[in-house]
């Protein structure tokens, strides 16, 4: 692994307007899934183990104080990680986070995922176990998949974290949604797009590792497991 994807958090460089946009992004899409209580349970115990709030971007030595309980950390990242690189972190327990907010400008949608992105839509999930198991077991099974040449394995093992983790949903009951994927979560436009009726829902089967995803837009569909959050523990890799 490139060891050189790892920075640090220069936590006194964060500008007022930086920590501006935090305590905007955070109030405004906290208020709205406390209103709506459309999220997984296991997102709102995490925000609130974490202590995560609007009025201080984290630091990241704190989060690793309480994850570190559970043998993981987050480490500093500059931008977006390599594939590869990103499921070996997985593997060994790591879980990579950017430190760059996103600008006024871009507030409301950006491609690249931002610290708001990494820290509000992923972390919060990190306080429990079965679900670092599953990422753990993701990270093992793609170990031998990116050291092959097999390059339709590694999209699919790509896609597979696409529609579970970045983009997942959990369906509770007939129409009735838990939302679980990150990019869901750090995104007002998408959750509201989810809560939509006319938002197109697709039970999450091996077919779903053909379907592209795009980075630039909201997405065309989401992908659904059945039950509660326990399909953590159940969710086979088999398929990739």
């Amino acid at each position: 692994m490139d060891e050189s994807v790892f920075t640090k958090q220069y936590y006194s460089k964060y500008t007022e307007e930086d920590k501006e946009v935090w305590k905007t992004l955070f109030n405004k899409q906290w208020d709205f899934l406390n209103s709506t209580m459309v999220a997984s349970r296991w997102f709102y115990d995490g925000v609130n183990e974490l202590k995560l709030n609007g009025n201080e971007i984290p630091k990241f030595s704190e989060v690793n104080k309480i994850l570190s309980k559970k043998g993981w950390k987050i480490k500093a990242v500059n931008g977006i990680v390599d594939d590869g690189d990103f499921f070996e972190c997985l593997r060994t327990k790591v879980f990579p986070v950017t430190t760059w907010i996103r600008s006024k400008e871009n507030i409301d949608y950006l491609e690249e995922p931002d610290m708001f992105h990494d820290l509000f839509g992923h972390v919060p999930f990190l306080v429990h176990q079965s679900f670092l198991n599953f990422l753990e077991r993701l990270g093992n099974h793609a170990k031998p998949i990116f050291e092959s040449k097999d390059k339709e394995r590694q999209y699919q093992m790509s896609r597979f974290y696409w529609y579970t983790i970045e983009f997942g949903l959990i369906k509770r009951k007939p129409n009735v949604f838990d939302i679980y994927g990150a990019g869901i979560l750090s995104s007002n436009e998408e959750t509201k797009k989810v809560m939509s009726s006319e938002s197109e829902k697709k039970p999450f089967k091996h077919e779903i590792l053909a379907e592209r995803f795009t980075k630039s837009e909201l997405q065309s569909f989401y992908a659904y497991i059945n039950k509660d959050i326990k399909f953590i523990n159940k969710l086979g890799l088999n398929i990739i």
